[in-house]
């Protein structure tokens, strides 16, 4: 793997024993010596850490900045304020998706846009085409500012302990705020991809990555890999680039905008999308003998070239499936929220209940009824 590229963080996850991957050109920890469960568990129970520094960071600036955003995102920038953060869909002309990615505003007059790691230099062309005809111009500084996403119920308490106690966000999804932290800036989002109530994606200079990965350890949180982070974004319900939009494997655009679209067509905007695993986010549904109790990943061949992500969700319980397309097969489908999808690899025949797709987009909140 030496044509990769590595991280600001690699040095550390090669100490901490991490099994390395090809993701997206990066070479990132898929896990480490606890594994995917006990990472999933943690983050769900207390604090676990994520290297997402190979996302691609752009910062947008100038007279025109807003309409520029505007322009090739799906969300309403002109509402955004300083210190709030939106997410967004990088959209074509077909209701298709170039990406998706997060908008940050920490300073009144720069734009802190966050993209998909595989997909930095097909989106930058994107941009860089329809930046022409504004008065605004963007800067890369991926490799100038690390990223870390510090999940879990406890992440709140542990930056506290890093920053001497200062006030880390406002509450609430969404929420920015710049710190001081031994004389070093931390840009703090309380965002995530874990599907966490608190969560936050703190961005510092990459000369500080190290002391900020350390610091938290040293407070209580565990290093989590690419393993743990899809398991926990799919029992979320949260979309994965290449899995629930883009391009489907049989290379197919999957059309997520009029997903959407068709949802708040029949939704007010305080809808709250009704998933059958009807549950309270930390409720604790029976194991039963016939269910898989292990995590199991599958990839499956269905009708019109739907492939949806598939998992035992270890919090809930239950094996999940996430989708973006209506398919006559779902139409056939039995009342009961259980229903037979493929074997597993362990030959245990797998069941799924459907999950709704979770969106943040255009002021509309969709949200699983569990979560």
């Amino acid at each position: 793997m030496s044509n990769l590229k590595r991280t600001q963080l690699y040095d550390l996850h090669t100490a901490a024993g991490a099994t390395m991957v090809d993701f997206g050109g990066w070479e990132m920890p898929m896990k480490y010596p606890t594994d995917i469960v006990a990472e999933h568990l943690y983050t769900r129970h207390s604090c676990s850490l994520f290297d997402v520094s190979h996302m691609g960071r752009i910062l947008v600036e100038g007279p025109e900045a807003v309409p520029f955003l505007q322009h090739v995102l799906s969300s309403n920038v002109a509402s955004l304020d300083v210190n709030r953060a939106q997410y967004a869909i990088l959209p074509n002309e077909n209701g298709g998706t170039i990406d998706d990615a997060y908008l940050n505003r920490f300073e009144s007059d720069r734009y802190f846009l966050v993209v998909n790691a595989a997909n930095t230099d097909k989106d930058l062309a994107h941009l860089s085409k329809h930046i022409q005809a504004y008065n605004a111009k963007m800067t890369v500084v991926t490799s100038d500012w690390a990223a870390i996403a510090v999940q879990g119920p406890q992440s709140e308490e542990f930056l506290r302990a890093v920053t001497g106690g200062e006030f880390i966000t406002a509450p609430g999804r969404n929420a920015l705020n710049t710190l001081s932290a031994n004389g070093r800036t931390l840009w703090v989002a309380r965002t995530g991809y874990t599907g966490e109530p608190v969560g936050y994606e703190v961005y510092v200079e990459s000369d500080n990555a190290d002391w900020l990965w350390n610091s938290l350890v040293e407070a209580g949180a565990k290093p989590a890999g690419l393993g743990a982070r899809d398991t926990l974004r799919l029992e979320a319900g949260l979309p994965l680039y290449g899995h629930e939009m883009g391009l489907a494997p049989d290379s197919t655009e999957i059309p997520i905008l009029r997903y959407l679209w068709q949802n708040l067509l029949s939704a007010s905007p305080k809808r709250r999308v009704t998933s059958l695993a009807g549950q309270p986010w930390r409720s604790s549904l029976p194991h039963t003998s016939t269910l898989p109790t292990e995590i199991v990943l599958i990839s499956a061949s269905f009708p019109a070239g739907f492939v949806p992500s598939l998992l035992w969700a270890e919090v809930l319980c239950v094996p999940v499936c996430l989708s973006t397309r209506e398919i006559p097969r779902w139409a056939s489908l039995p009342a009961e929220p259980w229903f037979p999808i493929i074997p597993a690899p362990n030959k245990q025949i797998m069941q799924c209940v459907p999950l709704d797709l979770h969106i943040l987009t255009a002021g509309y909140r969709l949200e699983s009824r569990w979560r």
